[in-house]
């Protein structure tokens, strides 16, 4: 700023060439800087280029198919309580730093100024035309005594006196978004209420909106997001249409059987699933195995051993061996192991 301070940075646009920023601060100063040079302060301020406290919404260099003549125009618009658009030539700028023998601060003198233009926010824009020779922007609306719809405003660049072209978009809201597309020759125009515009020339257009209008309007559906639809709809139920409903039945009770039957189903519950049988199985099995591990946890294991004496005498299958190592079985006397450890102590 003039004191020194920071300053923010409201809009900001690149040469063609991408050797020069232009950039539009808080303060209403319009700046060049080189990115050739790493340096901390602009190459040219123009104070007062638009109103002090307002935020300036765009800035816009001219485009590279204007040609050599243009390459120097600039374009800037006000927002936030500046309704005025400025059209500004570079050179003045350097013209006017020579003769002050290098100074970097220059007086603001716009080529050509527009004026009564209502930007109420701070994103208003304004957009070059294909050939660099018309001017775009848009309005706000204004509600009041003065009340007007928000316009799509045109001006001619080599004819800065001539009156503005003024379109009304009918619509109560702001312009925020504007795009005239090289090769379309179309312009795109987006509102603060979320509302798209295309304007274009039937005879210089080429393709984009023109094959959405040649085609029928797609057929809307409610699963689509068609809420309208939707709320207006009605609810019926089943068979509570005359298409629907059968004739009179000959036996009256056998037509409230079959209705009592169909309410019945409609009043059904949802079955549970049948259990798998593995897990009865497995409940089981564990049932099994503890019950006879607990059988064996209370049986004395000699008597167990000296139950099948007898059938090892008859048949001796498995004791054959200790019919020479151990012909007579030597048993314990008792199966406490407290009475084992007294007959191990000495007597």
């Amino acid at each position: 700023s003039e004191r020194g301070q920071r300053l923010a940075v409201t809009a900001f646009d690149w040469h063609v060439d991408g050797k020069t920023i232009a950039l539009v601060a808080t303060d209403g100063s319009l700046q060049l800087w080189d990115t050739r040079h790493h340096d901390t302060r602009p190459q040219l301020v123009a104070r007062g280029a638009h109103e002090d406290g307002t935020e300036t919404s765009s800035v816009r260099w001219a485009p590279r198919l204007a040609g050599a003549a243009s390459e120097h125009l600039l374009a800037t618009r006000g927002g936030g309580g500046d309704d005025t658009m400025k059209l500004w030539d570079v050179r003045i700028f350097r013209e006017a730093s020579r003769a002050g023998l290098g100074t970097r601060e220059v007086a603001a003198q716009p080529v050509a100024a527009w004026s009564d233009l209502p930007a109420l926010g701070s994103r208003t824009p304004c957009e070059w035309g294909v050939a660099g020779t018309v001017l775009l922007t848009g309005t706000s609306a204004v509600r009041g005594a003065k009340a007007r719809d928000a316009e799509l405003v045109a001006v001619s660049v080599h004819h800065p006196g001539a009156p503005p072209v003024r379109s009304a978009l009918g619509v109560n809201a702001s312009v925020g978004g504007l795009c005239w597309h090289p090769r379309l020759n179309q312009v795109f125009v987006g509102g603060s209420d979320g509302v798209t515009y295309a304007l274009y020339d039937p005879a210089r257009s080429e393709r984009g909106v023109l094959l959405c209008k040649s085609r029928a309007p797609k057929r809307r559906d409610v699963e689509m997001g068609d809420v309208d639809r939707l709320q207006a709809s009605q609810a019926v139920a089943p068979h509570a249409l005359p298409l629907f409903k059968e004739g009179p039945q000959k036996s009256r009770k056998r037509g409230r059987d079959r209705e009592r039957e169909r309410e019945l189903e409609t009043r059904k519950p949802l079955q549970l699933p049948p259990k798998r049988p593995s897990e009865g199985f497995q409940h089981a099995l564990i049932k099994t195995v503890d019950k006879n591990l607990n059988a064996f946890r209370d049986e004395d294991p000699r008597e167990a051993i000296l139950r099948y004496a007898e059938i090892a005498e008859e048949d001796p299958l498995w004791t054959g061996a200790y019919a020479e190592t151990q012909p007579k079985p030597v048993l314990a006397k008792s199966v406490n192991p407290e009475d084992d450890e007294k007959d191990l102590l000495p007597q």
